[in-house]
């Protein structure tokens, strides 16, 4: 595996975390994203990656982004 690629699985991993944080805090994104000075657009752009990254481990899942986040989590 070359550099690149792990380095984009650490921030993967990283990010499942925060997303997964988030989502559990009660707050909005919004306010989630402001309170942990993270822009909201990069929230959104690594929720994007890692749901693409989902589709692409499970073709078979699909419907709404629920279920793909929903995998994620249990990764």
């Amino acid at each position: 595996m070359d550099m690149r690629r792990v380095q984009h699985e650490v921030l993967v991993e990283e990010w499942k975390q925060l997303i997964t944080t988030c989502r559990t805090s009660g707050m909005s994104v919004s306010r989630w994203c402001r309170e942990n000075e993270i822009k909201e657009g990069r929230y959104y752009y690594w929720l994007k990656v890692i749901r693409n990254e989902a589709l692409v481990k499970h073709p078979n899942t699909s419907g709404t982004g629920m279920a793909v986040f929903a995998l994620f989590l249990a990764e």
